[in-house]
């Protein structure tokens, strides 16, 4: 995970990841077109070798690989730098290693052979983008991040805990300046000005900047030690959570072993009913628990994401068709063709996100749990008998049996969805978590806090707060051991 970027980072390690496609990491102290000029009034920590310092510890741990912009040049460090070129160094920073390909993508302006194209991707399930504009949903990558962009950007990927206000005269009204007084409040960032304070929040951001800013980010920002997950995944009786160091831990109900997960480094999981998947860090897909309908037999091949459902599971293969196995009874195995950026695997439906950002849902579709409405969608979730989708206006909607409301989405803008059995649950905008349906065991009672994901199951929903630990209300999951 990114902590192993700090520790590169700080410690200017030598080693470094894998190379992207335009090139390869710089030792520290290689990069040939940094020459310790003046930084601009508001970034540097005193003089210019401090920034020349954080792109050398950036570049010695692979970070800035695929950033040369020309013969002998890394980074041209007094160029802007464009919002393309910053998902790959956040993304870098995050997960400390470059995302799979992809075979299509989301935004109507990224290029999925560009290869940058699945680091976009990636940042924004990682939530830390949406996007700069909605109908069609689109990434504008050769724009040049501005100073306000870049505190958005930064609050987002580490979490930054909201502060007061910064005194800054020039982002009054600003959709950045909440980020902005957060950025400054952390020492991450400063004004551009004194007398009055100001922050130039449409002043671009050069490579060199960028990289200081990272890596205070870096320093600053490292969630505390008792942090341990970074995904939460909720079944009928059980849950697990992927831990910061990218092992499985699962805890609940463990008949036929749905709860013993195996060793080993993984990216991803999703639990089902009886059992539980997870994708590896080299893209394979192992399953565990109840196997009687072959729903734990994942397929050879690369995939990008999985889903347990009922009693079948679904794979996202890299070139973005979906594959799936187990019960087919209600025909919920019979993916359409055609290329997908997700897909949810419910109790005897499924649903995918097609490339232009609409649903298929195929499967039983008794009280139209497969009978998607129209319109661009940014996330799907598939429940026992309803779904529900993620507009790219971020409100949701929600479709199938409604017996206890579960498909009673309540207005408001949201940055995820999660639907269960006869209740659901989706992240405010604001990282509160606000649940509905079913109620009949406090399923829907969430806790107070910000949050950044939310799962839920039978009767019971988990969270994954801000500080990496996990939530769990309702009786049937309990929670997760952190020892």
């Amino acid at each position: 995970m990114w902590t192993a970027v700090v520790a590169a980072t700080l410690m200017v390690a030598t080693a470094a990841p894998g190379s992207a496609a335009a090139g390869t990491a710089a030792a520290a102290g290689d990069i040939a077109d940094i020459d310790g000029g003046a930084g601009q009034i508001g970034y540097g920590r005193g003089s210019a070798a401090a920034a020349t310092g954080a792109a050398d510890g950036l570049a010695a741990a692979g970070v800035l690989a695929g950033s040369e912009c020309g013969p002998g040049l890394l980074i041209c460090p007094d160029e802007p730098i464009p919002r393309s070129l910053l998902a790959v160094w956040l993304v870098r920073a995050l997960d400390s290693a470059d995302p799979v390909p992809v075979g299509a993508t989301r935004f109507e302006d990224v290029d999925a052979e560009a290869w940058w194209a699945p680091f976009v991707e990636r940042l924004f399930e990682l939530r830390v983008t949406n996007g700069c504009a909605a109908d069609p949903l689109r990434y504008c990558p050769a724009a040049a991040v501005t100073r306000a962009q870049a505190a958005t950007f930064l609050v987002r990927a580490f979490d930054l805990e909201a502060a007061g206000d910064a005194g800054f005269v020039d982002i009054a009204g600003s959709f950045h300046a909440e980020d902005i007084n957060t950025a400054t409040a952390a020492g991450i960032t400063a004004g551009c000005a004194s007398g009055p304070a100001r922050y130039c929040p449409d002043d671009p951001v050069t490579r060199r900047e960028m990289a200081d800013l990272l890596v205070r980010a870096l320093e600053r920002a490292a969630p505390p030690a008792e942090a341990r997950f970074s995904e939460v995944a909720v079944g009928m009786s059980h849950s697990c959570g992927l831990r910061t160091d990218d092992t499985i831990a699962c805890w609940g109900n463990d008949w036929a072993g749905r709860a013993d997960a195996p060793t080993g480094a993984f990216s991803a999981v999703t639990v089902g009913v009886e059992h539980s998947c997870g994708l590896r860090a080299d893209r394979a897909i192992v399953c565990w628990g109840d196997n009687r309908e072959g729903q734990a037999e994942a397929p050879a091949g690369a995939f990008t994401a999985v889903s347990a459902g009922g009693w079948h599971t679904c794979g996202l293969r890299v070139d973005g068709t979906i594959t799936c196995w187990g019960n087919s009874y209600q025909t919920q195995t019979d993916a359409p063709a055609g290329a997908f950026t997700a897909v949810a695997a419910g109790g005897w439906h499924t649903c995918g996100l097609r490339t232009d950002r609409s649903i298929a849902c195929w499967g039983n579709d008794e009280h139209g749990r497969s009978d998607p409405p129209a319109g661009a969608f940014s996330a799907v979730t598939a429940g026992r008998s309803h779904s529900c989708g993620l507009r790219t206006d971020r409100t949701v909607a929600c479709w199938g049996r409604d017996l206890f409301g579960q498909t009673g989405a309540p207005p408001g803008e949201f940055d995820a969805v999660a639907a269960g059995q006869s209740h659901s649950c989706g992240l405010r905008a604001d990282r509160a978590i606000f649940c509905w349906g079913d109620n009949y065991q406090g399923q829907t009672d969430a806790p107070a806090g910000q949050f950044l994901d939310v799962s839920v199951g039978g009767s019971h929903s988990c969270g994954l707060r801000t500080d990496r630990t996990i939530a769990c209300w309702g009786p049937a999951g309990g929670m997760p051991l952190l020892s």
